[in-house]
């Protein structure tokens, strides 16, 4: 819940500043004797105006072939080069469909050899 309302607070933060550069409102301070008003001025034309550009910008990207007013390009797609015959792995496919894989030689032994043998300190050597 408080992950909500962190999004939800930077959100509002960002539409006041972007808001604020993009000339949607004013703030005003005004001081007298009484004490301190501030006054905010909307100025709804323009917001109105941002908001249609911006529809605009979005419907020209998501429509296919209208970026930047050029006419729809034709997509060529490179054919893929022509396979050998025969299976390069050595699988082989039985008529039901199963695949047989090929045999695998017997890895040759590695040659292990005893530890060193050491005495203890201490200890008469052998």
């Amino acid at each position: 819940m408080r992950n909500l309302l962190a999004l939800a607070a930077a959100a509002v933060i960002a539409f006041v500043v972007v808001g604020y550069f993009q000339g949607w409102y004013a703030v005003k301070r005004t001081t007298d004797g009484t004490g301190t008003r501030y006054e905010v001025d909307v100025n709804n034309p323009k917001i109105a105006e941002d908001i249609n550009k911006a529809k605009e910008k979005a419907r020209t990207w998501l429509t296919p072939g209208t970026n930047s007013g050029t006419a729809p390009q034709q997509v060529i797609r490179p054919t893929p080069p022509e396979l050998p015959s025969g299976t390069p792995t050595s699988f082989k496919t039985t008529s039901d469909g199963t695949i047989v894989y090929p045999s695998i030689p017997a890895p040759p032994p590695l040659p292990i050899s005893p530890p060193p043998v050491t005495t203890p300190p201490g200890l008469p050597q052998r």
